[in-house]
């Protein structure tokens, strides 16, 4: 689309525009002496009536519809790009001339700001999934015929917090105690009933002892007491 004239401040004026700068337009406002849509005034500075309002309404919401169809509609005036607002702006002033005599485009800024989020509520509220439908697709979840060898194995494999059961049960003997003796425990150990030296239960506990099938060996004393 074709760039829209622009006008110097003493053209609008010449011709009867009154709000060129956006301040002229706020300062009457805050004054309360002009109503909300005064900034929307005709070539020569009369307001626009209804009719010309909905007019412009009505081509916003045309070029909001076309940014929703194509996934791309931003939240807020804020967030629009530069290549949104140039296309949103050179649309409504070569439709509505009249809005391109200012300065900066704010009046076909402020349009925007004025009708967005009206638009954006209503857009959400007709739309099934709770926002303006777009043609962006989401992704197909995998079938079980494409899953390969490796994702197979990663989906058997066992989860970090479960326990693993060893095949081979164990024994007292296949676990080392927790200090090592000098004597080389012998791969298994007789039935001969435990016995511990007078000598031995005199100077540590029981639990430091331990038998190696000849003799009672203790840790606390380091004796050696034959068992026959």
């Amino acid at each position: 689309m074709q760039t829209p004239p622009t006008y110097t401040k003493e053209e609008c004026i010449a011709t009867g525009i009154r709000f060129f700068k956006r301040a002229d337009f706020n300062n009457l406002l805050n004054e309360e002496q002009v109503a909300s849509t005064a900034y929307i005034e005709l070539k020569d500075g009369t307001p626009a009536d209804e009719e010309t309002r909905s007019a412009i309404n009505q081509k916003s919401r045309e070029f909001w519809n076309d940014l929703a169809a194509a996934g791309d509609f931003p939240a807020s005036f804020r967030h629009a790009t530069h290549t949104q607002l140039t296309a949103y702006r050179n649309l409504l002033e070569n439709t509505f001339k009249f809005l391109a005599r200012c300065e900066y485009h704010w009046k076909s800024d402020k349009v925007w700001m004025d009708n967005y989020g009206s638009w954006l509520r209503t857009a959400k509220k007709n739309s099934t999934d709770g926002a303006p439908k777009s043609r962006s697709k989401k992704r197909k979840a995998p079938s079980t015929g494409s899953v390969s060898p490796a994702q197979k194995a990663r989906l058997l494999a066992p989860e970090e917090d479960e326990v693993q059961i060893p095949s081979t049960p164990i024994t007292a003997h296949s676990v080392s105690p927790s200090r090592s003796p000098s004597l080389s425990a012998p791969e298994e150990t007789t039935s001969a009933p435990l016995q511990v030296s007078a000598r031995c239960i005199a100077t540590t506990s029981i639990s430091d002892s331990y038998i190696d099938g000849e003799h009672s060996v203790c840790h606390g004393g380091s004796d050696v007491v034959p068992l026959h």
